[in-house]
């Protein structure tokens, strides 16, 4: 059983911590802003595409900026923040979901804290290109990150150091799998939790799997957070997938969090999470 980490004083601390990236608003702010959000959850699958981009728009995303990608089973939206450089990080999160319940816990929390990340860093001076992705197919076995993994992996104009992924929320504060993880990412998510005074598990969940998997399988470092305790998990992949009983503290935690753990990474070299090769 994976222990989880009070919502409350976390909320405080992120509310509380100063960074570069970091707007102001309170927790309690934010916390009412992604309730009303989440109210918004499109439980029919042939309008979560449509309902992506919406969201993107709202959150200041230009028409410009927003992209699909096709492949055979589904289509990635992909919504891109230029850096100074050409080293790239995606974020990611997937909007497909199963055929039962409505798909707000897993995953359009995940979309709900993927694009208010980008609202936070679209008018923001960052050193690295960040592109936001929303993944289709997750579900039928990491599909639309696989492509996107291997697309990535073969581009020669820019260099991709890693990848953040966040699949479902709603139940208490980050926690990071550590069987769908880069070692080292977990070390510095830990770090960075540990600064702010809690504690960020990383138990492996058995049999679990997320779009941070896709990338580490072709050698780019990556990292899932989620929002679940053993409660939560058995919401999942069943008709009790709905709005109700979210409890909308955990997607201010895994926002905050994210994105203070984001601002860290963007001051990091490029290969901070990759083995050194021995000379």
């Amino acid at each position: 059983m994976r222990r989880a980490t009070p919502l409350i004083p976390l909320l405080l601390l992120v509310t509380a911590a100063v960074h570069s990236f970091a707007q102001t608003q309170t927790a309690g702010d934010k916390a009412a802003e992604f309730a009303e959000e989440i109210k918004r959850t499109p439980c029919d699958s042939t309008k979560r595409k449509e309902a992506v981009i919406a969201l993107f728009e709202k959150m200041g995303a230009p028409e410009s900026a927003i992209k699909t990608q096709e492949f055979d089973q589904g289509e990635n939206i992909l919504v891109t923040k230029q850096g100074k450089s050409a080293e790239t990080i995606f974020i990611g999160a997937h909007y497909d979901k199963v055929d039962d319940g409505c798909g707000a816990i897993d995953n359009w929390t995940g979309i709900l804290i993927l694009a208010n990340i980008y609202h936070a860093l679209v008018n923001v001076p960052t050193e690295k290109t960040y592109i936001f992705a929303a993944f289709d197919s997750e579900e039928k076995g990491l599909l639309g990150s696989k492509y996107m993994a291997k697309k990535a992996k073969a581009e020669t104009d820019r260099r991709v150091c890693s990848m953040v992924n966040f699949d479902s929320f709603g139940f208490t504060a980050p926690q990071a799998p550590g069987n769908m993880a880069n070692s080292k990412m977990v070390r510095a998510a830990k770090d960075l939790a540990k600064d702010l005074d809690f504690v960020l598990y990383s138990d492996s969940i058995d049999n679990g799997d997320s779009d941070s998997s896709a990338f580490i399988d072709v050698g780019i470092p990556a990292i899932t957070f989620d929002g679940l305790n053993a409660a939560g998990a058995k919401y999942l992949h069943n008709t009790n997938d709905r709005v109700e009983g979210i409890d909308a503290g955990s997607l201010v935690s895994g926002y905050s969090f994210g994105l203070m753990f984001i601002a860290k990474l963007d001051t990091l070299p490029c290969d901070a999470f990759l083995k050194k090769s021995k000379k």
